[in-house]
């Protein structure tokens, strides 16, 4: 039986490795595995302590099967947003052996409904073509006004950075 909470620092490794699982279907398999791992299990024992990123995870005993995290950008406040808090959420992943459940669904409610209670007056995501139906059954829609200018150097090791 699945359950559904949000991820402690006690999910950090699982978390490591289910990123890595994640932008290895995205972009293959890292070159520099090991770092990655490290980077990111400082990036998540960081910023799940002081709450920059979110993690909405399903539990399959204590296996986590799927997991969607937001993280919290801050622009100064417009008309159509008073806090100049948006959030963007990333890394929606479910492991395959449990996929077309409505995890990723269920992870997503958990997420929209968090980021509403925490002053988000907007959030984003990049959605892989074979998800999107996910996204605007739950109300999200597509805008065409994204541009980016990308700094690839050393240490990169994802093509798209929202990942």
């Amino acid at each position: 039986m699945l359950s559904y909470e949000f991820a402690t620092s006690s999910h950090v490794s699982q978390l490591v490795e289910l990123r890595i699982e994640f932008l290895t279907l995205i972009d293959g398999v890292p070159a520099d595995r090991e770092g990655l791992a490290g980077a990111l299990r400082g990036y998540f024992a960081e910023n799940l302590a002081n709450g920059e990123h979110v993690a909405a995870i399903a539990l399959d005993g204590e296996r986590i099967v799927g997991v969607a995290g937001l993280v919290y950008h801050r622009y100064p406040p417009s008309g159509d947003n008073l806090t100049g808090v948006r959030g963007h959420i990333l890394n929606v992943y479910t492991v395959a052996t449990h996929r077309r459940r409505g995890i990723a669904t269920r992870l997503m409610g958990m997420l929209i409904e968090y980021a509403k209670g925490h002053g988000c007056q907007r959030v984003t995501l990049h959605a892989m073509a074979e998800a999107r139906g996910i996204y605007e059954r739950l109300g999200f829609r597509g805008i065409e006004t994204e541009m980016r200018l990308e700094f690839p150097g050393e240490g990169s090791v994802s093509r798209d950075p929202a990942i």
